[in-house]
């Protein structure tokens, strides 16, 4: 069986408004890690920027990759053909909660951070966070 891994930090966590869809290909799930980037709170939705920061999320295995990778870059604004979108998938190495360093693939928020966005120095972005 074919899988692939992405490590996710706001609304594909398990939860979030997107990771529903992803409940049928999702065969593993856990908490992890990325450091070397900040992230900030766009809103409704987070983003990462290369940085200096630490960042907390889920590390997720999928079965059917080319779908997921698929319909992820579609909610992502990731096309590889365009070089100014909302995201680019990138890979990086993420360290899991046991302490295990897994490749896995990240979005990376591809255009400038807007000025109303706050950093968020906890690495975590919830849902239930108000932009400021």
């Amino acid at each position: 069986m074919k899988t692939d891994l992405f490590f996710v930090y706001g609304t594909l966590k398990i939860g979030g408004y997107f990771a529903e869809q992803f409940n049928d290909f999702r065969i593993n799930s856990e908490k992890a890690e990325i450091e070397g980037y900040d992230l900030f709170n766009l809103g409704s939705f987070p983003g990462i920027k290369p940085g200096k920061g630490k960042v907390i999320g889920e590390l997720h295995e999928y079965i059917d990759p080319e779908k997921v990778t698929r319909n992820m870059d579609s909610i992502e604004g990731y096309h590889p053909e365009i070089r100014d979108g909302m995201y680019i998938r990138r890979r990086v190495v993420v360290k899991t909660n046991s302490g295990q360093l897994k490749e896995a693939h990240i979005y990376v928020f591809n255009l400038k951070v807007p000025e109303r966005a706050k950093k968020l120095t906890s690495g975590v972005w919830t849902s239930k966070q108000k932009q400021s």
